[in-house]
């Protein structure tokens, strides 16, 4: 706009902009209360029927954006210069006079001076606040002000469906604190290229679990989950594992011939491109090397044994180029199953954090329960052989509380005899889980007990529980006893051919818990 418009005018059609902005806000105000306090109202009276939580926060956040929508509204409602002047000269008829003012300006002639002559006497002459006054429409308000404090009441006022609220709440927040650690891990698991898939199964649990306020319905997700998270470590995955593991450490240790230290696939790689620079000597010992590499991947690594057997025989042969193909084909499978078996970890370290998660739930479920008691009677005699130890099933009374204790007697293991025991009638047999902070590392000691022979007893004692003793189910403990294996393995002080026994004996003793 021109430098020549009068300032009075533009001072006088400025204020009845902001004027005109207030009585917009306030307009909406005294039509907006009542309607917003109306609906707060209806949604703190569903409070008091119903045990739902969501209509507090519905109402707050009615509130809210009906505040935030009225500034809103209030600040981005257009109010041009010349519409505000045209509501001036209107109210204070004055002909257009503003409004002329504020076009005509940049004529020069006498006409121009007249046009802004005219508009400045009428914005001399005008009152803003008075032509254009701010009122709220005090019922209306009286109203929506009636209608708040009922709301308000519904809300401090306590009434029946408070406590079940309460209890919802605290079995979110339950809920919530349970779960911390898969978010920790599917964090973890973002950093990790082959840990996609079980992040995003991870993932999608957390958002069925987001908002629950009911433990069983979390329980059955996390349980229906680790299921899932459980069939993708295969059964062989110990083995698997021990195998890749074990070729690892022992080309880390001896190197292979004609290969730099480093990790397993690039010795044999390094070794399939230099078997023609080998001596006769490396080459007699290469061959009884990979005989004896084979050997330990025979049961984890089938493809990698097949492969370093094929190059042993090739280089006995005197046939480089076969035995070179061979060292490549064993390379590529035991990158194979490195990646599988890391895939496996993972899938195996969620499905661990799903299980203690569930079993977090599960305690604060059963203590939320109160107290219970149980009575089991039961004999039994376990059966001792060879280099085992023979030990009795507990028999005995056990009543008490959650967190409880209990006392059992023990029998004695005898050759040759059974018993009644829970696991000949169907029922799977309770067993106590690993304990926290046992540590490993130390040698073990693969050939039994000494002196033993078949069908003595090898040993008898009070086997009565200690106080605070839990109990799980055999298969649960039999899950968490082959992880903690798995754990164990990379420090135990063995060959890689006992670290597969090891192994090979913890997939059976799942394969018969799954029966």
């Amino acid at each position: 706009m021109s430098s020549a418009v009068p300032t009075t005018v533009v001072a006088v059609v400025d204020a009845a902009r902001r004027r005109l902005r207030a009585r917009y806000g306030a307009a909406l105000v005294s039509f907006g209360a009542p309607l917003v306090a109306g609906i707060c109202v209806a949604l703190v009276a569903l409070t008091w029927v119903t045990p739902w939580v969501w209509p507090q926060t519905a109402a707050a956040a009615v509130v809210v954006i009906s505040v935030v929508g009225w500034l809103w509204r209030t600040l981005r409602q257009p109010i041009s210069r010349l519409g505000a002047a045209s509501v001036l000269d209107r109210r204070c008829r004055t002909h257009d006079a503003l409004g002329a003012g504020l076009v005509e300006v940049e004529r020069a002639d006498a006409f121009g001076a007249a046009i802004r002559d005219r508009a400045v006497a009428a914005a001399e002459a005008t009152s803003v606040p008075a032509i254009l006054p701010v009122r709220l429409d005090v019922r209306r308000l009286l109203v929506a002000l009636a209608l708040a404090l009922i709301a308000v009441a519904g809300l401090v006022v306590p009434n029946r469906h408070d406590e079940a609220r309460a209890a919802a709440a605290a079995e979110q927040r339950t809920i919530a604190a349970a779960t911390e650690e898969l978010e920790d891990l599917v964090e973890e698991l973002g950093d990790e290229p082959l840990a996609e898939e079980t992040a995003d199964q991870l993932e999608a649990l957390l958002a069925e679990l987001d908002g629950l306020d009911d433990i069983d319905t979390a329980l059955e997700e996390l349980r229906t989950a680790q299921s899932q998270l459980d069939l993708a470590t295969p059964r062989s995955h110990l083995s698997q594992r021990a195998a890749t593991s074990g070729l690892e450490r022992s080309l880390d240790a001896q190197p292979l011939p004609g290969a730099a230290s480093g990790a397993a696939a690039d010795q044999l790689d390094q070794l399939s491109r230099s078997m023609e620079d080998l001596t006769a000597e490396e080459t007699a010992a290469l061959a009884d090397r990979l005989d004896a590499l084979a050997a330990t991947q025979a049961a984890g690594s089938p493809a990698v044994s097949a492969a370093m057997a094929a190059a042993a025989d090739a280089v006995r042969s005197g046939d480089l180029g076969a035995a070179a193909s061979a060292l490549a084909e064993a390379s590529a499978a035991h990158r194979s199953q490195s990646d599988q078996v890391e895939r496996g970890d993972t899938a195996a370290r969620a499905a661990d954090a799903t299980r203690r998660a569930a079993e977090d739930l599960a305690e604060h479920g059963e203590g939320g329960q109160g107290q219970g008691q149980g009575q089991g009677e039961g004999q039994g005699q376990g059966q001792g052989a060879g280099q085992g130890r023979g030990g009795g099933q507990p028999s005995g009374e056990v009543a008490g509380s959650t967190g409880g204790t209990g006392a059992g007697q023990g029998g004695q293991g005898q050759s040759g005899q059974t018993g009644d025991n829970p696991g000949a009638r169907g029922e799977e047999p309770e067993v106590a889980p690993p304990l926290e902070g046992e540590g490993f590392g130390d040698p073990l000691d693969l050939a039994g007990a000494a002196g033993g022979e078949p069908g003595a007893v090898v040993g008898e004692g009070d086997t009565r529980s200690g106080p605070g003793v839990i109990t799980r189910s055999q298969a649960e403990t039999l899950a968490e006893f082959a992880d903690r294996a798995a754990e164990a393995l990379d420090s135990l002080q063995l060959s890689p051919t006992d670290q597969q026994l090891v192994a090979r004996y913890f997939e059976h003793l799942n394969e018969e818990a799954q029966r």
